[in-house]
């Protein structure tokens, strides 16, 4: 499960990763992360799409090669591809030398599309500092500073939704997840929290505009 929120001392451990963008401006940074998944996908790229919002979708490999038609429809709306491995690793539990090949695989799966950006998150935002020292050569490294925590089934759409709106400030990076697992909070909550962003004058845009 990711962490909820990203722990202070993360962001003085890895100072090169990308937890928000500019709070001048009047962007936020919607990702979608464990996809691409035919129904959570088709559903986050049409719900963007009536709010001509720009997203990036961090996806694992191997979803990317079941679903090659999805990855299309992700550049063809504006979107950003990132890499998520190809497996969905846990950094904590994967030793560095698999680690790498792994996230190594998922960047030959997706780099062929043309949304796709040298753009690596860890799923469950789980990295090793050898991990990252490696990483950082080849990627901008992106964790959050707002999680839907979507995947969760002890609460609903309406707390999730609240939990959204108190966090999110100009420049954060949101996290959630176009898998099969989140779509029912995401068909609840999504198109709610896209009004909510549009009645606080934000936009979102893709991680490659950070």
């Amino acid at each position: 499960m990711p962490l909820p929120r990203t722990p202070i001392p993360a962001q003085w451990l890895f100072p090169g990763i990308i937890f928000r963008g500019d709070a001048r401006g009047n962007a936020v940074y919607l990702t979608f992360d464990d996809g691409p998944d035919p129904q959570a996908t088709a559903f986050v790229l049409q719900t963007l799409a009536a709010h001509n919002a720009e997203a990036t979708f961090f996806a694992v490999g191997e979803n990317a090669q079941k679903y090659p038609q999805l990855l299309e429809q992700i550049a063809a709306g504006g979107h950003c591809l990132g890499n998520h491995t190809m497996k969905h690793l846990n950094g904590f539990h994967t030793p560095l030398r698999q680690y790498l090949a792994d996230t190594e695989h998922c960047r030959l799966a997706l780099a062929p599309n043309p949304a796709y950006r040298p753009l690596f998150r860890p799923p469950y935002g789980r990295i090793t500092p050898a991990q990252y020292l490696r990483l950082r050569r080849q990627y901008r490294v992106v964790l959050w500073d707002v999680i839907a925590e979507d995947y969760r089934t002890d609460w609903h759409a309406e707390a999730c939704l609240q939990k959204l709106k108190k966090q999110t400030r100009r420049g954060s990076v949101i996290v959630f997840h176009d898998s099969a697992r989140c779509l029912p909070m995401l068909r609840q909550v999504l198109p709610a929290y896209m009004e909510f962003l549009g009645s606080c004058g934000l936009q979102s845009k893709s991680l490659d505009q950070i």
